[in-house]
């Protein structure tokens, strides 16, 4: 597999993880009156454009799906789930996305450098332009976050 396709199913998997998990939490704070919620709707609508810009470079440059990875994210969401039922304070729920969006910092940030150093004359821009885009998006979400600690 290419390094452009494993870029792009990254940037798929990355982006669907973060839409699940915030959808998620939306849903266990449906009845709660949490200032955090417009928060999270917003991330929902980013997340969402993003995995639309995704899809189509995945549709632009043939790439074909690999396994799914339902299990990884059955685990975080049940984790996530828990602490977020223990206490669904604003503080924890930015606490619980901020390391989700570290951790997704760091992978973009070493991602975005292993695809420039080995980049081929045939691998897009676009590619690595939503790459940089979502990194830029998990670094503000960051801290914008850090306001509800």
């Amino acid at each position: 597999m290419s390094n452009q396709d494993e870029l792009i199913l990254y940037l798929c998997e990355n982006i669907k993880m973060g839409l699940s998990s915030t959808t998620k939490i939306i849903k266990i704070l449906k009845n709660k009156d949490n200032k955090i919620k417009k928060v999270l709707e917003s991330y929902i609508k980013t997340y969402e454009h993003y995995l639309k810009m995704a899809k189509n470079l995945k549709q632009k440059y043939n790439v074909k799906t690999t396994k799914n990875k339902f299990m990884q994210k059955l685990m975080a969401n049940t984790m996530m789930e828990e602490e977020i039922k223990r206490d669904n304070s604003d503080s924890k729920i930015a606490n619980i996305l901020i390391r989700g969006f570290t951790m997704g910092e760091i992978d973009l940030e070493k991602r975005i450098k292993d695809f420039v150093n080995n980049l081929d004359k045939k691998e897009k821009s676009d590619i690595l332009d939503l790459t940089k885009e979502l990194h830029a998006f998990n670094k503000n979400s960051i801290v914008e976050l850090k306001n509800y600690l």
